[in-house]
């Protein structure tokens, strides 16, 4: 009977990896639109092409390509002999990993009126972009060998308006540090707003990834810290971790806003370190959460394999380690059917929980795997391995939360019984009692800490973005029906980032604080909410409050930010610290959303810096 079990598993397992990545493929295959402008031979043209109406586009296709040079605009006013290359693909399918090369794209057809925006992404190591003979961008140091060159990897937007109908793009690139070179995604085009507004949401995404993650995998930490024998907890808080922290070096690599002069080996190592230790800490998870499917040794010898990976990290360069990425997806894929197997025999056995894992565990091995075509390039797409991880994660936390409410359900049966004999207890039996009411209250506690902690803003007690987001739909649907205004602040500290780079990122985080503890002070009133918006940004909702009376709030606020008298010596506009608010008010209406508000308020924002800052604008 066990081994007809064992065979069904496998069978079963084999099945549904394969399905998986069938779907994988079928998915990113049919993922194409043959109607968006590509470049050919150099040149892609966007007559008729309505960026507002059909959004943003991937410069793909092919570029002019000068390996070995390190052209500069002038020097193709005279023709120079060249080859063409697609766009996305990286040196090692020329058979160059190392090594430097100039790109160029003539780009047709622009409206000259439009302001537009390019997102970089990945380009290893060090480029220098030119657009229309002017540099707009240069990350890291270009150079023609190892040493001469400075790695760096941050994706970035730049803004510029054609200044005639055929606009010039020339890409330097070299690479020296990392394991293939050249344009691993293709530079995005679109007008200015939507390019920010990608960026930004995408930004704000990893950020969510990032904290959810984080908390969760403290919250288990912390779970396993107070009951050292549910082992599951802590792995499977570390796996949490480990996913967490690779996060924020991935994708739009916020990490680099909090150290934005990090070496790319840094940035390489912390990422590639995380990754390699997922496939021990999945797996002791796995092992402590089903002991009687999962074979100790299999766990032993691929946690064992994965410390290697991850101690290589930590003492090799790059250049080598990078290159142990497509061994250890092997290994992943193994890892994710074992896991199928382990799962679908807990299932035969009718463990609990064990079919609402299954299914949360099948979209997180799609992300795993959408991740490791994106890796090695089999086509290009954003990563999702911590967004699969969130819909895992609910499956363990329904898991957890199941044996939480049992174990209330047993209190609750207990002092029930406990009523019925109520006259025949002795002393013993009513101290019992009143421990077990203790443990409930202190669950209860728990409970109340963990919730008001997912609420608040570790760095500035005001409230986060959760609270944030929660309150300002809720205001938005009590003034629909009230038709009452609601009115936004929006506010940017000035030339932050400078302040960082001058005091450094404590002084950076002492000055958040008396902005926020300024900011809590002049809004404590119960229809006034302070929230920390992202970054050195922060949001306050006025609810039942007009334009004009929001307008000298703000100029109050702003007033009383610079009364603080917080020293910024490299502010060129104020000795002291100084803010930017944006301001807007709005009558919700049912086809309306709050976002709409937001969207004003930034709008009003972007006015307030544009017109040199400290200033307070409201929308029109």
């Amino acid at each position: 009977m066990k081994r007809t079990t064992a065979v069904q598993a496998v069978l079963l397992t084999l099945f549904v990896s394969i399905c998986v990545f069938l779907l994988v493929i079928t998915i990113n295959l049919n993922n194409t639109d043959q109607h968006v402008p590509e470049a050919i031979d150099g040149v892609i043209d966007f007559q008729g092409w309505s960026f507002s109406e059909n959004g943003e586009v991937d410069l793909k296709g092919d570029w002019e390509f000068y390996w070995g040079q390190l052209l500069e605009p002038t020097a193709f006013q005279e023709e120079i002999q060249h080859r063409m290359i697609k766009v996305p693909l990286v040196w090692d399918h020329l058979d160059q990993k190392k090594g430097y090369a100039t790109y160029r794209l003539l780009v047709n057809e622009l409206p000259l009126n439009d302001i537009y925006g390019l997102k970089i992404m990945d380009l290893y190591s060090a480029y220098t972009i030119w657009i229309d003979g002017e540099k707009v961008l240069s990350t890291g140091t270009i150079g023609d060998s190892f040493e001469t060159e400075k790695a760096q990897l941050y994706p970035q937007v730049i803004t510029f308006t054609p200044t005639s109908e055929v606009t010039e793009i020339v890409l330097q690139i070299s690479n020296f540090h990392f394991r293939e070179g050249g344009i691993w995604y293709p530079p995005t085009l679109g007008i200015s707003k939507q390019i920010h507004k990608d960026h930004t949401t995408q930004v704000a995404f990893d950020y969510s990834v990032f904290v959810s993650l984080l908390l969760i995998g403290l919250i288990h930490i912390i779970l396993y810290i107070n009951r050292r024998k549910d082992k599951e907890s802590l792995w499977f808080g570390l796996f949490c971790l480990a996913i967490s922290l690779r996060s924020i070096a991935v994708g739009e690599m916020i990490l680099m806003d909090w150290f934005p002069e990090a070496p790319l080996e840094v940035i390489t190592k912390f990422s590639y370190f995380w990754y390699f230790l997922t496939g021990p800490f999945v797996l002791l998870f796995l092992y402590n959460m089903y002991k009687k499917e999962t074979s100790l040794f299999i766990t032993k010898v691929i946690s064992i394999i994965g410390y290697l990976f991850a101690s290589t990290v930590l003492f090799l360069p790059a250049s080598i380690y990078t290159n142990f990425q497509l061994v250890y997806n092997i290994i992943i894929i193994v890892i994710v059917s074992y896991v199928f197997y382990v799962l679908i025999k807990a299932m035969m056995k009718k463990r609990r929980g064990a079919f609402f894992m299954f299914l949360c565990f099948l979209f997180f091995s799609y992300t795993i795997i959408n991740d490791i075509l994106v890796v090695h390039y089999l086509y290009y797409g954003k990563q999702l391995t911590a967004f699969g991880l969130l819909v895992f994660v609910f499956s363990q936390s329904y898991v957890s939360f199941s044996k939480l409410a049992r174990t209330f359900r047993e209190v609750e049966e207990v002092r029930e019984e406990l009523k019925k004999v109520n006259e025949t207890l002795d002393e013993k039996i009513i101290a019992r009692t009143e421990q077990l009411e203790r443990s409930q209250q202190k669950l209860l506690d728990m409970n109340e800490q963990l919730s008001k902690l997912s609420y608040s803003d570790g760095l500035t007690q005001v409230a986060n973005r959760r609270l944030f987001d929660q309150t300002l739909m809720d205001q938005w649907k009590l003034h629909e029906e009230t038709q009452q205004p609601i009115s936004l602040l929006l506010l940017d500290v000035d030339f932050f980032k400078g302040y960082n780079d001058k005091y450094g990122h404590l002084a950076g985080d002492d000055c958040l604080r008396n902005v926020a503890l300024t900011l809590n002070q002049l809004f404590s009133e119960e229809h006034q909410l302070v929230a920390r918006y992202g970054g050195e940004e922060f949001a306050i909702i006025l609810s039942g409050v007009a334009k004009e009376e929001a307008i000298l709030l703000a100029e109050f606020c702003k007033e009383n930010i610079l009364n603080q008298k917080i020293l910024h010596s490299e502010s060129p506009i104020s000795p002291f610290v100084t803010a930017s608010i944006g301001v807007a008010t709005m009558i919700p209406h049912v086809r309306q959303g709050e976002q709409e508000l937001v969207q004003k308020a930034d709008e009003a924002l972007y006015l307030a810096k544009a017109h040199g800052r400290d200033k307070v604008m409201a929308c029109s």
